[in-house]
């Protein structure tokens, strides 16, 4: 009798043991499942933009992410995460994913370190709405909802906020990005990408500078400001951006008067502005209305010499990203009635590539 009760004591143990294991297996597998679902991405920037910067007003500007998925074709965002450099692994984004395909865009740029966290942040474009947490924003507009576009389909200078010239004379509105198609299968995904800058900086640059053909014949440089004798002057730039397609959208500038920046005289760098550039590559288009560069000068304090107006071309400025375009010519000059200014135009290495260099007049 004994030896029936062990019997089934042992029969008992055995079939939890069982249960416990099957229990334990469906658990494991289970985990796996959703394991697999997971996407994980790594952004790397440059070292020099990842280092903190002091802004006007006390503080420090920091790093911020963003990265978006989008489905196959582009048209539809799916989620969206954002970060600041104080956040933990702030360059380390986390997604669940079914199987298929992905269009993935990232984005770097700076933010206040106190900038403003938006909780549960709503962003809806063809039909569809994408909850998550934003950070108020200070270069760029990065929750834009267009007729083209959203989100990171949209990215645009912010020449509208309390600093419309953002992106004139100043380095703070620099900034990265990067698309990839992601193909997600039944593995995990730990992926790095190195994100990389959409934009170009044009710099004017008076040729064989000296005090005498700089600051002692100009004060100021008008760009899109009207006045009773002159026309109205601008600068044409592209202010937003497509990270999935690369593509550009152009305005102009208006109501800026500008002094010379302050190594005129030794450098010749005039003045030099920010603007996206295709990542195919291109030329400074324009819209129909607006498709130069056109500049007036305030002649200095005690001169008594009228100068210049100046226009070139934007057609024949070329975009690169990530390269300096210098527009080089004798761009500050007293008004005469001899031959229109000579130009060279140049790529230069100091981000990125090969010099190349193109001669060109440009009308007065």
């Amino acid at each position: 009798m004994k030896k029936n009760y062990l019997l089934l004591g042992a029969m008992a143990l055995v079939g939890l043991f069982a249960s416990c294991s099957q229990t334990e297996t469906e658990d494991l597998a289970d985990n796996r499942t959703e394991i697999g679902k997971r996407v994980t991405f790594t952004a790397t920037v440059p070292t020099e933009f990842a280092q903190p910067k002091t802004r006007a007003g006390g503080g420090d500007d920091v790093r911020h992410y963003i990265v978006e998925i989008w489905n196959s074709d582009g048209t539809t965002m799916l989620q969206r995460q954002e970060k600041i450099a104080t956040d933990e692994n702030a360059d380390k984004f986390s997604f669940d994913l079914e199987n298929g395909t992905y269009q993935v865009l990232f984005w770097a740029d700076k933010v206040a370190s106190d900038a403003k966290k938006i909780v549960d942040h709503t962003l809806t474009f063809n039909n569809n709405t994408v909850t998550f947490d934003h950070y108020a924003e200070k270069y760029y507009k990065t929750v834009v909802v267009s007729s083209t576009g959203a989100g990171l389909r949209d990215v645009m200078i912010n020449s509208t906020g309390s600093d419309p010239n953002v992106f004139i004379n100043k380095d703070v509105c620099d900034a990265f990005c990067h698309h990839e198609e992601l193909m997600k299968d039944a593995n995990m995904v730990d992926m790095k990408v190195t994100l990389k800058r959409p934009l170009c900086k044009i710099i004017l640059q008076q040729k064989n500078p000296t005090k005498e053909t700089t600051t002692d014949l100009c004060k100021e440089i008008h760009i899109g400001k009207e006045y009773s004798d002159r026309n109205q002057y601008h600068l044409i730039y592209a202010v937003d951006y497509d990270i999935y397609t690369g593509e550009v959208g152009y305005t102009y500038t208006v109501k800026n008067t500008l002094t010379l920046l302050p190594n005129a005289a030794t450098d010749g760098n005039l003045l030099y502005f920010y603007t996206f550039a295709p990542r195919k590559g291109g030329v400074l288009e324009g819209t129909t209305a607006y498709n130069n560069i056109t500049i007036g000068f305030n002649k200095a304090d005690g001169s008594d010499k009228e100068l210049e107006d100046l226009t070139i071309p934007g057609s024949s400025i070329p975009l690169k990203q990530n390269y300096n375009i210098y527009v080089k010519g004798n761009i500050i000059k007293e008004k005469t009635t001899g031959p229109t200014t000579a130009f060279t135009i140049s790529t230069d290495a100091n981000w990125a590539g090969d010099d190349t260099t193109t001669d060109l007049d440009s009308p007065n």
